[in-house]
């Protein structure tokens, strides 16, 4: 029986719906952006990282992906004087990240222009520029996943992306499971 193309893209849809309901894992595509079919058998590729919605504004950053349950990448620079930082801002524009940019909420900061970077470069002992650091968003404390200093390939940025997010990020407790478990503490 052969199956009209449309349908055969819907069962593709339907299958990997039910795959991820029942847990199964994602393929890993370090070498391509992951990709999915439409209804109409086009291919859609995913889209880059945003990386301008952010831009000097890492609290806010770190504030929508604590909300969402995602990671919080910031790349930290040092003004005008540093020539590293465009270019490893530049490959995370790249087509192989693209995997994670439903996964993260990225923060290009001068430390100069964002006051909650001055925090974090002191908390987190930023001394070399460029410095890309993955945090896993949590309310209680800051958690340092993964972290590059200085120039690396987009290969390298892939790896260190891929080990940080291999625990999905826990969905952040209600006030009222907070109080909960301040309650059970107390007592």
């Amino acid at each position: 029986m052969k199956m009209h193309p449309s349908r055969t893209a819907l069962w593709i849809l339907i299958a990997a719906t039910l795959a991820c309901r029942l847990g199964a894992q994602e393929p890993n595509s370090s070498s391509a952006a992951q990709r999915t079919t439409t209804l109409h058998g086009q291919i859609d590729e995913p889209k880059l990282i945003e990386t301008e919605i952010y831009r000097n504004n890492s609290f806010g950053a770190y504030s929508k992906a604590l909300k969402e349950s995602k990671y919080t990448v910031i790349l930290f620079r040092a003004g005008n004087l540093d020539p590293f930082s465009p270019r490893l801002f530049a490959k995370v524009h790249d087509p192989r990240l693209a995997q994670y940019s439903g996964r993260i909420r990225f923060s290009y900061t001068d430390e100069d222009l964002d006051e909650g970077a001055k925090q974090l470069v002191e908390a987190l002992g930023v001394v070399r520029y460029p410095t890309l650091v993955v945090l896993k968003t949590n309310a209680e404390n800051i958690h340092v996943a993964g972290r590059i200093e200085g120039e690396v390939t987009v290969d390298e940025i892939d790896r260190v992306f891929r080990e940080a997010m291999k625990e999905p990020i826990k969905t952040p407790a209600t006030p009222v499971e907070t109080l909960a478990k301040a309650r059970a503490a107390d007592e």
